[in-house]
């Protein structure tokens, strides 16, 4: 029962601040069999492996500078604190 109180709160809320009339039908739940999980699931690897590759793009940038350009340096230490 939580659920569905949850998932009223959540339509009545999404009416609010998209001006919607009370009278708007509530959408259908359509049932996913667990896929949300995993789409969840492979979202959040996708996202990690973006980040450690932007990190990785970022140290050999900071490495590709010299060392009288003390901004890449600095950019360096933070990224390895």
């Amino acid at each position: 029962m939580q659920h569905i109180d949850r998932e009223t709160q959540n339509w009545s809320l999404y009416q609010e601040l998209e001006l919607l009339p009370k009278t708007a039908p509530s959408p259908e739940v359509i049932p996913t069999f667990g896929l949300n999980h995993l789409w969840r699931g492979l979202v959040r690897l996708l996202t990690d492996e973006l980040v450690d590759e932007q990190r990785s793009q970022f140290l050999e940038r900071c490495l590709q500078k010299t060392p009288s350009e003390s901004s890449g340096v600095k950019e360096f230490l933070k990224l390895i604190e």
